[in-house]
């Protein structure tokens, strides 16, 4: 984690959210490490399990399908105001 918040500029509670959201997608796969220290928290380790190529084109796919319906809503209040 203390990678990924470095890596991004983010905070803990920031990270956490997006790598839980990432985890949820599956994109990212998440494994606990035992704590260093006997107070320690338990450490998360994760591993991207879908290629930066893939997540691309699945961005890519959900920003076509946004303009789509974009350009039918215009299209449907273009006809109702000449209607």
């Amino acid at each position: 984690m203390h990678d990924i918040e470095r890596a991004t500029d983010l905070r803990q509670p920031e990270v956490s959210v997006a790598m839980k959201t990432l985890v949820e997608l599956g994109w990212v796969e998440m494994k606990v490490m035992p704590p260093i220290g006997e107070l320690g928290y338990p450490g998360k380790s994760y591993r991207l399990i879908v290629t930066p190529y893939w997540i691309a084109e699945y961005i890519a796919t959900k920003i076509y399908d946004r303009i789509k319906q974009d350009e039918k809503l215009a299209k449907d209040i273009r006809i109702s105001m000449t209607g």
